[in-house]
């Protein structure tokens, strides 16, 4: 078992098999017997989350999270891996973080195939998250790379994201009274006196965008007394004119109605707002309009040209296979052969028959005769340059993807598919299928 001990003043990683039976019995090579939830799922060259222990209560009213997450390495691993455990709202905003740095407190390379690992974690719940249901989900990195999480594949060797939904937290906080200095924001500002509830402290919008693009927006609220009703605020474009040109209202805090607010109340309100996918190009103040009559800009954005094409460029053949919510696979170009392991250029044309009210990721797949993932590339569409809350109905997008070829030798197939990057949910065709096979094929050989 991969459990710390201290023996002489030496931090000792492995245990001896007669001394703890228990970890034996417990583990049984892949399982460990009587964790929360079992999980099984594979990071990057070997290293396997079996299983997780959850925090004690079902509707946590603290602020801490204790958290403890069991692995294996299912073969001798190649370099140091860091460990995270991360809580999110249902739009993906950061509520809460822990990360190990070495899982267990002994670096991963260093690890034997026949022991388990405990990862303990513990998780502070970020100052104003309101009550409402959170997603848990954990990640593996190489050490010191946070930002290059490791692949996750499934039982047949298909790679499934960068990242593992545990499950969710309902959280239930007593009321935030903390001062703002406290917060994860990046700016403070005086509260006004007078109104019912102030906008506190903020975090800066990005200063450039694209139309179709989301602009997540984290707000700090703070009720100077009990509001007694359901507040909503208001973002709008205003142009250089100072028209404003399109506008948004949504609540104060999505999952926690301000009429549930006590005056000295701080919670945070995450948004995501769309930029029109019709927004001409040019600057923009980004004005919030607080009840009942402030207004505040909070920054400024300039909105950069999208090239558009409504006639289909000749190239590639013919697809013509329809996703629901989002349009036609037009076309597509495939190379017909390939040596093992060199990058090929898969270009995919999609054109738009509805105007999608959410941001989709392509996946493209390269697949044996048995149907067994080989290579593949997932990303958003023009590499993440035209999401599909960009598309305007009409026209042609081309979507480059350059997977690597597989090392085998042998003809694959190429499947191409569209999903939600926030469920792993898949978008159908008009079939019920949730992939297309193209029709050209590729050939790996020497």
């Amino acid at each position: 078992m991969l459990a710390s001990a201290i023996m002489l003043g030496v931090k000792t990683l492995w245990v001896d098999r007669a001394e703890t039976p228990f970890a034996f019995t417990r583990f049984d090579g892949r399982t460990v017997r009587d964790v929360d939830i079992e999980v099984q799922k594979s990071f990057g060259d070997g290293l396997v989350l079996i299983g997780a222990d959850m925090p004690e209560q079902t509707n946590p009213t603290a602020r801490d999270l204790k958290f403890t997450l069991f692995w294996r390495a299912a073969r001798t691993l190649r370099q140091e891996y860091s460990t995270s455990i991360y809580l999110v709202d249902e739009l993906g905003a950061l509520v809460g973080q822990s990360d190990n740095q070495h899982p267990d407190g002994f670096p991963t390379k260093n690890w034997p195939t026949d022991k388990y690992g405990r990862d303990r974690h513990t998780l502070f719940i970020y100052p104003g998250t309101p009550p409402g249901i959170y997603r848990l989900f954990v990640k593996v990195y190489p050490y010191g790379q946070p930002q290059s999480p490791l692949p996750v594949y499934n039982e047949s060797g298909s790679p499934i994201g960068t990242e593992v939904l545990l499950g969710t937290i309902t959280l239930n906080p007593a009321p935030w009274h903390v001062p703002l200095e406290t917060l994860k924001a990046e700016r403070v500002l005086d509260a006004p006196a007078g109104d019912p509830v102030a906008l506190v402290a903020f975090n800066q919008p990005p200063a450039y965008a694209r139309p179709g693009d989301s602009l997540r927006l984290t707000l700090f609220w703070k009720a100077q007394r009990a509001p007694q009703r359901d507040l909503q605020t208001k973002l709008c474009f205003v142009d250089a004119q100072g028209r404003s040109v399109a506008c948004q209202d949504f609540p104060l805090v999505i999952t926690y109605p301000t009429s549930r607010w006590q005056a000295g109340d701080l919670w945070r309100g995450t948004h995501r707002i769309l930029v029109p996918r019709t927004l001409a190009s040019g600057s923009y103040s980004l004005t919030l309009q607080i009840p009942p009559t402030t207004s505040f800009s909070l920054s400024s954005l300039f909105v950069e040209p999208i090239a558009r094409a409504f006639e289909p460029p000749q190239l590639g053949q013919r697809v013509g296979a329809r996703f629901l919510e989002v349009g036609d696979l037009f076309a597509a170009q495939v190379p017909a052969e390939a040596r093992p392991g060199e990058t090929l250029n898969i270009c995919l044309i999609w054109k738009a028959t509805r105007e999608a009210d959410r941001a989709y990721k392509v996946f493209v797949h390269i697949v044996d005769a048995q149907g067994n993932y080989a290579s593949g590339s997932d990303s958003e569409p023009a590499k993440w340059s035209r999401p599909t809350t960009s598309w305007v109905e009409g026209e042609y997008i081309l979507d480059e993807h350059t997977p690597n070829a597989p090392l085998a030798e042998g003809i694959y197939e190429v499947r191409v598919g569209l999903y939600s990057a926030e469920s792993g949910e898949r978008v159908p065709l008009v079939s019920g299928e949730t992939f297309v096979a193209l029709p050209q094929r590729i050939q790996v050989k020497p």
